[in-house]
Protein backbone atom coordinates (compact mmCIF):
# COMPACT_ATOMS: atom_id res chain seq x y z
CA UNK A 1 0.00 0.00 0.00
CA UNK A 2 2.83 2.35 0.91
CA UNK A 3 4.62 1.64 -2.36
CA UNK A 4 1.39 2.27 -4.28
CA UNK A 5 0.92 5.67 -2.58
CA UNK A 6 4.51 6.60 -3.29
CA UNK A 7 3.99 5.68 -6.95
CA UNK A 8 0.91 7.89 -7.15
CA UNK A 9 2.81 10.73 -5.50
CA UNK A 10 5.65 10.47 -8.03
CA UNK A 11 3.16 10.39 -10.88
CA UNK A 12 1.40 13.53 -9.60
CA UNK A 13 4.77 15.24 -9.16
CA UNK A 14 5.70 14.35 -12.73
CA UNK A 15 2.35 15.66 -13.99
CA UNK A 16 2.52 18.91 -11.97
CA UNK A 17 3.92 21.07 -14.85
CA UNK A 18 1.13 19.83 -17.11
CA UNK A 19 -1.43 20.49 -14.38
CA UNK A 20 -0.04 24.02 -14.03
CA UNK A 21 -0.43 24.64 -17.78
CA UNK A 22 -4.04 23.46 -17.58
CA UNK A 23 -4.81 25.70 -14.60
CA UNK A 24 -3.08 28.76 -16.08
CA UNK A 25 -4.83 28.50 -19.46
CA UNK A 26 -8.19 27.94 -17.77
CA UNK A 27 -7.68 30.92 -15.44
CA UNK A 28 -6.59 33.15 -18.33
CA UNK A 29 -9.68 32.13 -20.29
CA UNK A 30 -11.99 32.97 -17.40
CA UNK A 31 -10.22 36.29 -16.74
CA UNK A 32 -10.39 37.29 -20.42
CA UNK A 33 -14.08 36.36 -20.64
CA UNK A 34 -14.73 38.45 -17.53
CA UNK A 35 -12.73 41.44 -18.77
CA UNK A 36 -14.35 41.28 -22.21
CA UNK A 37 -17.79 41.27 -20.66
CA UNK A 38 -16.90 44.43 -18.69
CA UNK A 39 -16.08 46.33 -21.88
CA UNK A 40 -19.69 46.37 -23.08
CA UNK A 41 -20.32 49.58 -21.11
CA UNK A 42 -17.03 51.32 -21.89
CA UNK A 43 -17.08 54.83 -23.35
CA UNK A 44 -16.76 55.24 -27.10
CA UNK A 45 -14.29 57.88 -28.21
CA UNK A 46 -12.16 58.99 -31.15
CA UNK A 47 -8.50 57.95 -31.11
CA UNK A 48 -5.61 58.95 -33.34
CA UNK A 49 -3.28 56.27 -34.66
CA UNK A 50 0.30 57.20 -33.73
CA UNK A 51 2.14 54.12 -34.99
CA UNK A 52 1.40 50.78 -36.60
CA UNK A 53 3.53 47.81 -37.57
CA UNK A 54 3.13 44.18 -38.50
CA UNK A 55 5.52 42.52 -36.10
CA UNK A 56 7.30 39.39 -37.26
CA UNK A 57 9.86 37.69 -35.08
CA UNK A 58 11.63 34.39 -34.69
CA UNK A 59 11.49 32.64 -31.35
CA UNK A 60 13.47 29.42 -31.22
CA UNK A 61 13.10 29.09 -34.96
CA UNK A 62 9.34 29.67 -34.96
CA UNK A 63 7.74 32.60 -36.73
CA UNK A 64 4.99 34.64 -35.10
CA UNK A 65 3.23 37.76 -36.27
CA UNK A 66 1.10 40.31 -34.52
CA UNK A 67 -0.27 43.78 -35.14
CA UNK A 68 1.43 46.37 -32.94
CA UNK A 69 -0.43 49.68 -32.70
CA UNK A 70 -0.15 52.80 -30.58
CA UNK A 71 -3.12 55.16 -30.40
CA UNK A 72 -3.89 58.36 -28.54
CA UNK A 73 -7.17 59.81 -27.26
CA UNK A 74 -8.36 62.68 -25.10
CA UNK A 75 -10.76 62.39 -22.15
CA UNK A 76 -11.65 65.49 -20.09
CA UNK A 77 -8.88 67.47 -21.76
CA UNK A 78 -6.30 64.89 -20.71
CA UNK A 79 -4.30 62.94 -23.30
CA UNK A 80 -3.89 59.17 -23.00
CA UNK A 81 -1.87 56.67 -25.01
CA UNK A 82 -2.42 52.92 -25.27
CA UNK A 83 -1.59 49.89 -27.44
CA UNK A 84 -4.20 47.34 -26.39
CA UNK A 85 -6.28 45.97 -29.28
CA UNK A 86 -8.53 43.47 -27.48
CA UNK A 87 -8.48 41.21 -24.47
CA UNK A 88 -6.75 37.96 -25.37
CA UNK A 89 -5.45 39.25 -28.70
CA UNK A 90 -2.24 37.53 -29.81
CA UNK A 91 -2.50 34.67 -27.33
CA UNK A 92 -2.84 32.02 -30.02
CA UNK A 93 -2.89 31.55 -33.78
CA UNK A 94 -6.61 31.82 -34.50
CA UNK A 95 -6.62 35.52 -35.36
CA UNK A 96 -6.06 36.79 -38.89
CA UNK A 97 -3.36 39.31 -38.02
CA UNK A 98 -2.70 40.26 -41.64
CA UNK A 99 -6.35 41.15 -42.30
CA UNK A 100 -6.37 43.27 -39.13
CA UNK A 101 -3.20 45.04 -40.26
CA UNK A 102 -4.68 45.77 -43.71
CA UNK A 103 -7.75 47.30 -42.06
CA UNK A 104 -5.60 49.56 -39.87
CA UNK A 105 -2.64 50.41 -42.11
CA UNK A 106 -4.25 53.45 -43.76
CA UNK A 107 -6.26 54.54 -40.73
CA UNK A 108 -5.69 57.91 -39.14
CA UNK A 109 -8.55 58.08 -36.66
CA UNK A 110 -10.36 55.10 -35.17
CA UNK A 111 -12.86 54.34 -32.44
CA UNK A 112 -11.49 53.31 -29.03
CA UNK A 113 -13.43 52.14 -26.00
CA UNK A 114 -12.35 53.62 -22.68
CA UNK A 115 -12.85 52.28 -19.18
CA UNK A 116 -14.98 54.93 -17.38
CA UNK A 117 -13.42 53.94 -14.05
CA UNK A 118 -9.87 54.23 -15.40
CA UNK A 119 -9.44 56.41 -18.49
CA UNK A 120 -5.92 55.10 -19.14
CA UNK A 121 -7.43 51.67 -19.80
CA UNK A 122 -8.79 51.23 -23.33
CA UNK A 123 -9.25 48.79 -26.20
CA UNK A 124 -10.15 48.95 -29.88
CA UNK A 125 -12.33 45.83 -29.99
CA UNK A 126 -14.73 45.04 -27.20
CA UNK A 127 -16.53 41.80 -26.46
CA UNK A 128 -15.56 38.17 -27.05
CA UNK A 129 -13.07 37.33 -29.78
CA UNK A 130 -11.56 34.22 -31.36
CA UNK A 131 -8.41 34.30 -29.24
CA UNK A 132 -10.40 34.04 -26.02
CA UNK A 133 -12.55 31.20 -27.37
CA UNK A 134 -9.50 29.47 -28.84
CA UNK A 135 -7.63 29.55 -25.54
CA UNK A 136 -10.67 28.16 -23.72
CA UNK A 137 -10.99 25.31 -26.22
CA UNK A 138 -7.28 24.52 -25.87
CA UNK A 139 -7.63 24.54 -22.08
CA UNK A 140 -10.63 22.18 -22.16
CA UNK A 141 -8.83 19.80 -24.55
CA UNK A 142 -5.64 19.90 -22.48
CA UNK A 143 -7.40 19.33 -19.15
CA UNK A 144 -9.59 16.55 -20.54
CA UNK A 145 -6.49 14.68 -21.73
CA UNK A 146 -4.83 15.28 -18.37
CA UNK A 147 -7.84 13.85 -16.57
CA UNK A 148 -7.13 10.46 -18.18
CA UNK A 149 -4.04 10.25 -15.99
CA UNK A 150 -5.25 12.02 -12.86
CA UNK A 151 -8.77 10.61 -12.39
CA UNK A 152 -7.68 6.94 -12.19
CA UNK A 153 -5.11 7.95 -9.53
CA UNK A 154 -7.76 9.63 -7.38
CA UNK A 155 -10.21 6.73 -7.59
CA UNK A 156 -10.05 4.40 -4.60
CA UNK A 157 -11.48 1.57 -6.61
CA UNK A 158 -10.16 1.35 -10.14
CA UNK A 159 -13.45 1.41 -11.99
CA UNK A 160 -12.91 0.36 -15.59
CA UNK A 161 -16.39 1.57 -16.50
CA UNK A 162 -15.71 5.10 -15.26
CA UNK A 163 -12.37 5.17 -17.07
CA UNK A 164 -13.97 3.96 -20.34
CA UNK A 165 -16.60 6.72 -20.10
CA UNK A 166 -13.84 9.24 -19.43
CA UNK A 167 -11.96 8.09 -22.53
CA UNK A 168 -15.09 8.46 -24.67
CA UNK A 169 -15.79 11.97 -23.32
CA UNK A 170 -12.17 13.00 -23.92
CA UNK A 171 -12.21 11.67 -27.49
CA UNK A 172 -15.45 13.56 -28.20
CA UNK A 173 -13.98 16.77 -26.74
CA UNK A 174 -10.84 16.45 -28.86
CA UNK A 175 -12.75 15.68 -32.06
CA UNK A 176 -15.01 18.72 -31.55
CA UNK A 177 -12.03 20.91 -30.60
CA UNK A 178 -9.96 19.87 -33.62
CA UNK A 179 -12.92 20.42 -35.96
CA UNK A 180 -13.53 23.91 -34.55
CA UNK A 181 -9.86 24.84 -34.86
CA UNK A 182 -9.22 23.33 -38.31
CA UNK A 183 -12.41 24.72 -39.85
CA UNK A 184 -11.71 28.10 -38.15
CA UNK A 185 -15.26 28.13 -36.82
CA UNK A 186 -14.04 29.97 -33.74
CA UNK A 187 -12.42 32.73 -35.77
CA UNK A 188 -14.18 36.05 -35.25
CA UNK A 189 -12.88 38.58 -37.82
CA UNK A 190 -11.38 41.30 -35.65
CA UNK A 191 -10.94 43.58 -38.64
CA UNK A 192 -14.73 43.78 -39.00
CA UNK A 193 -15.01 45.15 -35.46
CA UNK A 194 -12.57 48.02 -36.05
CA UNK A 195 -14.31 51.34 -36.69
CA UNK A 196 -12.24 53.66 -38.87
CA UNK A 197 -13.29 57.32 -38.69
CA UNK A 198 -10.65 58.78 -40.98
CA UNK A 199 -7.97 57.40 -43.27
CA UNK A 200 -4.67 58.89 -44.40
CA UNK A 201 -6.00 59.32 -47.93
CA UNK A 202 -9.15 61.18 -46.83
CA UNK A 203 -9.35 64.63 -48.36
CA UNK A 204 -11.68 67.51 -47.67
CA UNK A 205 -13.08 68.30 -51.11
Amino acid sequence: MKGNNEGKGCLILFASPFILIGLVTLCLSIINFYNSEKTTNWLKTSAQVKSLEFHLENEDGAESNEVIITYEYIIDNKKYKNNKIAYGYGMNGVDNHHALYLKLKDSKKIIAYVNPANNSDSILIKGINGSIIGLLIFSIMWNSALSLFLVPISMKNNSKLVFKKLIIVTIVIWIIGIILIVTKSIQIPLENKIEVLETKIDTNV
